[in-house]
Order: structure tokens, then sequence, then C-alpha cells
């Protein structure tokens, strides 16, 4: 027969049971409300990376636009004049950002006692006007 104290351990053991099933239980609703949280929050962001790659797109197409633009306006700028010259408001030895001169273009900086030199690797950079000589071609960098 069965003893009552063998019927005590059985309702421990199942009040146990009971209690472990019960904080599961608690556990599984709490971890789907965060699951829930989560798939909200990916969708906001999803959203936000789709505006993004729109704008970046948006962006790419302005910027494309400005340089045709400024080629047109270069080209319009050429055909005026020979390739290369300087506009017609430069001065003798003056240099535009970007453009490219050769050795022969542009003064010996030894010329120019009044600038500071100094040597680089690779070329010279005038402190007065930021130019460097690159060693490889033999033009000169604008900055």
């Amino acid at each position: 027969m069965i003893s009552i104290e063998q019927v005590r351990l059985l309702e421990q053991r199942v009040n146990k049971a009971v209690a472990k099933i019960s904080a599961l239980q608690q556990e599984n609703t709490t971890l789907r409300e965060e699951i829930g949280a989560y798939q909200t929050r990916v969708q906001e962001l999803e959203q936000q990376i789709m505006q993004i790659k729109e704008d970046q797109t948006a962006i790419e197409q302005g910027i494309l636009s400005a340089l045709g633009q400024l080629d047109q306006l270069e080209d319009e700028l050429t055909e005026d004049g020979e390739p290369g010259a300087a506009p017609p408001d430069a001065e003798d030895g003056e240099v535009f950002a970007g453009e490219r001169v050769t050795p022969d273009d542009y003064p010996d900086p030894a010329e120019h006692s009044d600038q500071a030199t100094d040597s680089h690797e690779g070329g010279t950079v005038l402190a007065g006007n930021q130019e460097q000589r690159t060693a490889d071609s033999g033009e000169l960098e604008i900055f």
C-alpha cells in the first residue's frame, strides 16, 4: 500500500512542477512580448534604411547633375580659349586650385627668395602657394 509519507512527497513534487510550469509560462509570455517589440524595431530600422538609400540615391543624382553642369561649363569655357589657358582675369603666374602645370609653366622657386620652402619626400612645398612638385610626373599639384 501507499503510505501517507509517499503521498506527501508526490504532492510536493507536483506542486514544484506546477510552480515551474507557471514560471516558464510567464517567461514565455515575457519573451514573446520582447520578440514583438524587437520585430517592430526591426521594421522601423528597415524603413529607415530604405529612406536612407532613397536619400543617398537622390544625393548621388544631385552630385552627378552638378558635375555634369560643371563639365558643360568647363567645355564652354575651353571652347572660348585654348585648353589649359588661364582665365582672362588671372595675373601672370597665378595658378588656380586643381589646375595642373608643368615645371616649364611655373617659375623656379629658387628665383623667389621671399618665399620659404620646405623639402618633402617627392617634391618641394612652397609655403606661400601650397604647391607640391611631384617626383614621378614633373607636374605641380595645387592644394
